[in-house]
């Protein structure tokens, strides 16, 4: 076999692999799991508009207006160095 044999049979192969991915994902046996794999990234949207519709509360703090009232929230403090605002995220609070 010289090389110009291997460098067709590698083609030929490379070919056939191809075909061989596209015939598996068009193929209808696998369209519900894509369908299903594609609303993966919306899923979390999903669950935290449930958990905010099912108990009716604002869970954040943007809606409502700012009435220029200086008073630290209880998540903000004044670093004592530099004077400048510090935020500390505490778990389980909604951003």
């Amino acid at each position: 076999m010289d090389q110009g044999t291997l460098e067709g049979i590698g083609t030929l192969l490379a070919m056939l692999a191809f075909i061989a991915v596209c015939v598996w994902a068009y193929s209808a046996r696998n369209k519900a799991r894509f369908d299903e794999a594609a609303m993966l990234p919306f899923a979390d949207e999903e669950k935290a508009d449930k958990e905010e519709g099912s108990n009716g509360d604002k869970t954040d703090d943007e809606d409502e207006p700012d009435d220029g009232d200086e008073t630290a929230d209880d998540d903000t403090a004044v670093d004592d160095e530099t004077g400048r605002q510090t935020t500390e995220n505490k778990v389980g609070k909604n951003l």
